[in-house]
């Protein structure tokens, strides 16, 4: 999810920085956060999905067990680069990123506190919730400081829409046993990916060929 997001900033941001005032691009922004949006949540459920599979492939039967953390730290790495990063955009441009330390840091004292709190009862499952409670602060920081300044045109129906898609096919991967073959639980899931991916498309109406275009105008 990170490496994506990333990816996509080191698009996005030099774009916003040289087109925030321009017309053309504020109508085409809310199109760009659907895509993105898309993909990142994409990028998430599979993540999610496959999660038992790859340990299963690549961890020690003790260790296993892990991917039922995966959700949740997933979904904190989605809030950080889907709503946040492209917050930061907004700071870095307006040169206000005096903020950054407050929607940072703070979410950072409270990851500590709730993990000094949580963790010597509930062990590592406090510590993925706590890590996806502190992203959601970073988040809602983020987009309440920002907005100040320009409120970034988020789909927020449509992101609604992808979560619920996602949150589906999850429900539906986890119905497929643990200790089903492996490759049959691979081939499932990956049937799942693919519906829900193509539903996720279908709503939206983006084609992918327009973060391609973000692309190149970036570099131009």
């Amino acid at each position: 999810v990170l490496v994506f997001g990333s990816a996509f900033m080191t698009a996005y941001s030099p774009l916003y920085f040289k087109s925030s005032q321009d017309k053309d691009f504020l109508l085409r922004l809310p199109r760009i956060l659907s895509g993105y949006g898309l993909v990142q949540t994409w990028v998430a459920l599979a993540l999610c999905l496959l999660a038992p599979e790859i340990l299963r492939v690549m961890a020690a039967p003790s260790y296993r067990g892990g991917w039922t953390l995966v959700p949740w730290v997933a979904a904190g790495y989605w809030l950080s680069t889907t709503l946040y990063q492209p917050c930061l955009a907004v700071l870095e441009d307006q040169k206000k990123t005096a903020w950054a330390v407050l929607i940072s840091g703070l979410p950072a004292v409270v990851n500590i506190a709730l993990n000094w709190l949580t963790v010597p009862s509930f062990g590592a499952t406090a510590a993925a919730v706590n890590t996806l409670l502190s992203f959601l602060l970073m988040a809602a920081l983020a987009l309440t400081i920002s907005a100040r300044l320009h409120r970034l045109p988020f789909p927020w129906m449509m992101l609604a829409r992808y979560i619920a898609i996602a949150a589906s096919a999850g429900a539906l991967g986890g119905l497929v046993p643990l200790t089903a073959p492996l490759l049959l639980s691979i081939a499932v899931k990956i049937v799942l990916l693919a519906a829900a991916g193509l539903l996720m498309a279908f709503l939206s109406g983006f084609k992918f060929s327009e973060l391609f275009l973000l692309a190149r105008r970036a570099q131009a």
